[in-house]
């Protein structure tokens, strides 16, 4: 049993579709044949009235030239050579009694003003009943007379006749055609649908590596197959990444917790003085704090992940952002008898947060400072690469291996020989998070010795086509520099 189908046939969509499908099938081939009908119908009569016409201007043309007893002699001549024909005919005086012709008297129900008209044969004129409709013109002649020529209608009403035949049998097979096709055709969606409702079922249950299967055909259930699989991919690697995240928490945070509790213990079982007492506090306190600086950075990444931030972006000076770092950082750089170069040169403005950007080329250059040897050297360069500010950190530390430059920006992910120097491991994982939210494309280089990473960012004018597109080659960068 096909996954999807519905218990219940009431809350099928597929069978609502095509049962709207078959209505609308219906009432197209209805409208249909009634547009048939009415232009055969209308055809058919023109016809007729053009045969009848003929015959009128033939008879009357006569009258005109040799008058009545000659028109009574051509009645005649039609009728016996026609016998009991399609024709009628009837020449009438002022008082409509017959002179000459085929009908006993005028039609009942005919009108007597001339014109065009219709009336049903009475079965007592010597015609059988049912007969048929007649078509029927009435001329009025010279010296009062009345000129009534008429068909009957057999093939007008056997065209009609046909016509609603036709109507019936599509009454009855036009639905039965349209479900019947419908249900051939709403079979391959369910199939499909089937296959995304299984993927989603085995997802759900904690299997993240399902994906939907496409057909090949590049229609629109590939498109969203497609969709959903890139959606499935983006989820298994954040669920991969809160997994990872939370290894780290427990790894990184086992350490801290573990030293306050013994230091609580040991506080709660010794007797000190006051002022050993406040020096306990005091490291207990720096814990502490170490503990909640994770958790705020991991804070502030989640919320730059969210993207909410990338509505208040604004054009910023990036040149301005740079100096400010450099002349921070300047001051650090001395402290360990390293030399510290800041270099830039005039750039477009970029559209960001300030502060964001500000902390990210912050976090990387902190990070090349605390890396760097003492006495090594650390550059820090702007410049315009062909109308893109491009910034480059460099230092002459230990550098990233190239199988781990893509882990470094993952959160709290931190090299082994990193795990006792200060940090918590999530200043790459921020500058990466900036990075995606400003569209910055951002790559690690062997500096040959240490490590270079560059920043490239999109001008203010690029638009958000830009950011978006950034985010996603920085990950090509970095997978393309990962190897």
């Amino acid at each position: 049993m096909l996954l999807g189908f519905p218990t219940r046939i009431g809350r099928s969509a597929l069978l609502r579709l095509v049962l709207a499908n078959a209505a609308v099938f219906l009432l197209a081939t209805v409208a249909l044949l009634a547009v048939v009908y009415f232009t055969t119908v209308n055809y058919s009569v023109q016809q007729l009235d053009k045969i009848i016409s003929l015959d009128v201007d033939a008879l009357t043309q006569r009258f005109h030239q040799e008058g009545t007893d000659d028109v009574i002699r051509a009645i005649r001549e039609r009728i016996a050579e026609e016998g009991r024909g399609e024709r009628l005919y009837l020449l009438a005086d002022k008082d409509y009694a017959p002179l000459a012709g085929n009908l006993a008297k005028w039609p009942e129900t005919l009108p007597k003003t001339p014109g065009w008209g219709w009336f049903e044969m009475p079965s007592d004129e010597g015609y059988p009943e049912g007969d048929g409709k007649i078509r029927t013109v009435n001329v009025a002649l010279a010296g009062g007379l009345y000129l009534l020529v008429g068909r009957f209608t057999h093939e007008l009403d056997a065209t009609k006749e046909t016509i609603w035949e036709a109507l019936g049998w599509a009454l009855v097979l036009a639905p039965v055609l349209a479900i019947a096709s419908g249900g051939l055709m709403s079979f391959g969606i369910v199939r499909r649908l089937n296959r995304m409702n299984l993927v989603a079922r085995d997802v759900t249950e904690g299997n993240l590596a399902r994906r939907v299967p496409t057909a090949g055909r590049g229609d629109e259930f590939d498109q969203l197959a497609e969709n959903i699989n890139a959606m499935l991919g983006q989820i298994e690697k954040l669920v991969g990444a809160l997994r990872n995240v939370s290894n780290n928490i427990a790894h990184d945070l086992r350490t801290p917790l573990s030293h306050l509790r013994t230091s609580l213990e040991v506080a709660r079982r010794t007797h000190l003085e006051a002022a050993e007492y406040e020096a306990w506090i005091e490291n207990m306190l720096a814990d502490v704090d170490e503990i909640l600086q994770t958790f705020e950075g991991m804070l502030k990444l989640a919320e730059i992940d969210s993207g909410e931030l990338r509505h208040s972006l604004k054009p910023v000076d990036l040149v301005r952002v740079v100096s400010d770092v450099a002349e921070v950082y300047e001051a650090v750089a001395d402290a360990k008898h390293q030399t510290f170069v800041s270099e830039t040169t005039d750039v477009p403005d970029v559209k960001g947060d300030r502060d964001l950007l500000f902390r990210a080329i912050a976090n990387v250059v902190d990070n090349a400072i605390k890396y760097a040897p003492e006495g090594g050297r650390i550059v820090v360069a702007l410049r315009n690469a062909d109308g893109t500010p491009e910034l480059t950190v460099t230092d002459g530390g230990p550098g990233i291996p190239a199988d781990a430059r893509e882990l470094v920006f993952r959160p709290l992910y931190r090299l082994d020989r990193s795990r006792g120097a200060p940090g918590r491991g999530l200043g790459l994982s921020i500058v990466a998070a900036v990075a995606a939210l400003h569209g910055i494309e951002i790559t690690l280089h062997d500096n040959q010795p240490g490590l270079k990473v560059v920043m490239r960012f999109p001008v203010e004018g690029a638009g958000r086509g830009a950011a978006t597109g950034g985010k996603e080659k920085r990950r090509l960068a970095l997978r393309r520099h990962a190897r």
